[in-house]
């Protein structure tokens, strides 16, 4: 199984990580996905995400072959949004990369968790290590978010805006979860 946390800085993606590993993946992989270098140029960018992302697909093959659970901390998916609006690249083969690892997975289940909220609540608890500088910025951001999960060929996917708190978010990850998954027995031992 494969499962993608992924949505606006500062909207629970590591909570939602620790809750599915409490309480129903007991042991995945755990694979942060990185932006490149802002120094960058567009062209120079695609060229490294198209590579970045391929070793990815790599290693969920052999997760695949070796029937390990991986959960991505950020995915392809943030190349959609965060290429065109700080690096000038053009996001279009995004889908495409995402359509051909979802054939190459065949029958491994991916889930979809994308976490949004609004600018104005994000920029309260914003750590100033987010590369959207205002309210706005992330605004635009969440609306690119919206518009990739209408677009996403993942079936098994849920949008969450986050709402008065993290538990009330988690309770929405639950659900979803539930439904998708049957949760591994917890060793009471370790």
């Amino acid at each position: 199984m494969v499962i993608v946390i992924e949505g606006l800085d500062r909207c629970g993606k590591d909570s939602t990580i620790n809750f599915i590993r409490q309480n129903y993946l007991i042991s995945p992989n755990i694979m942060t996905i990185g932006s490149s270098k802002p120094y960058l140029k567009a062209k120079d960018h695609t060229a490294w995400a198209k590579e970045s992302f391929n070793t990815i697909l790599t290693m969920l093959l052999c997760a695949k072959k070796n029937n390990i659970n991986v959960i991505l901390n950020r995915s392809w998916i943030g190349e959609y949004i965060y290429g065109p609006l700080y690096r000038k690249a053009n996001p279009e083969w995004i889908l495409d990369f995402e359509n051909n690892l979802l054939n190459l997975l065949g029958d491994v289940k991916v889930l979809l968790i994308m976490l949004t909220d609004l600018g104005k609540n994000i920029i309260n608890r914003d750590d100033g290590k987010s590369l959207a500088i205002d309210e706005n910025h992330f605004n635009i951001e969440r609306l690119l978010f919206h518009d990739y999960f209408k677009k996403t060929h993942i079936k098994n996917k849920i949008l969450i805006d986050l709402k008065l708190n993290i538990e009330s978010t988690l309770s929405d990850v639950e659900q979803f979860m539930d439904k998708h998954i049957i949760k591994e027995k917890v060793n009471e031992n370790i």
